[in-house]
């Protein structure tokens, strides 16, 4: 045994503070086991984070593999859906034309273009726009007529224009519709005829006056 007070001092309050050499090494020997204890927590969480790190870098490079794949799937997805569908606008038929005159003609044809239609399955889509008057109490009635007829399915396409006023009146306007008559592939005629509306005479009527007009056919599906 070792006492632990200074010299020359013995007696009942050394004595509380006598410690053996076995208690010193018992206590050296739990401190190093702690000290082992907690080294090897350490590499342990140090593995266990390592681990999880890898994981989950394995995990976003995945992700961003299956988003890079799946996003050049829906790129290629719209090229090719972009491409059938320029295809299929060139595939089609088309025309235009513009007519820069004056018309008074109070009952026929003030403008004609020709298309070359492509399928039997389509329909046509014709857009006709001009300058139009009237004067005094007059009807004109504008239809569009596919070789020579009007337009059964869906429906005809045409206009009125009436006025009853003893003056000139003229107005921009535009006429279109889509016919499915059926019409077949081939060339058609498109026709704008001018004439009375029922039983109204068509008098003092003007086409196309100091302005540019148009009629245009373009083949769709429906």
């Amino acid at each position: 045994h070792r006492c632990m007070c200074p010299p020359l001092r013995t007696g009942r309050h050394c004595q509380k503070r006598w410690i053996t050499e076995g208690k010193v090494a018992e206590m050296s020997s739990e401190i190093a086991s702690l000290r082992s204890e907690m080294r090897d927590l350490r590499e342990s969480s140090l593995r266990d984070t390592t681990s999880a790190m890898n994981k989950m870098f394995s995990f976003l490079q995945n992700l961003a593999a299956n988003l890079t794949s799946s996003v050049q799937g829906n790129l290629d997805g719209l090229a090719r859906q972009n491409e059938r569908q320029l295809q299929s606008f060139q595939n089609l038929g088309f025309a235009y034309a513009s007519f820069h005159r004056y018309s008074s003609v109070e009952e026929g044809v003030v403008a004609a273009i020709t298309i070359d239609k492509k399928h039997d399955s389509t329909a046509l889509k014709v857009t006709y726009s001009a300058n139009v008057g009237i004067r005094g109490t007059s009807t004109a009635r504008y239809v569009i007529l596919f070789d020579g007829r009007e337009c059964t399915t869906p429906s005809t396409i045409d206009m009125v224009a009436y006025l009853n006023l003893n003056e000139w009146i003229n107005w921009p306007t535009s006429l279109t519709g889509i016919c499915q008559m059926p019409i077949g592939h081939g060339p058609h005629r498109i026709e704008v005829r001018i004439g009375r509306a029922g039983s109204r005479r068509n008098r003092y009527s003007q086409t196309g006056w100091k302005s540019l007009s148009y009629l245009e056919a373009q083949e769709v599906r429906v």
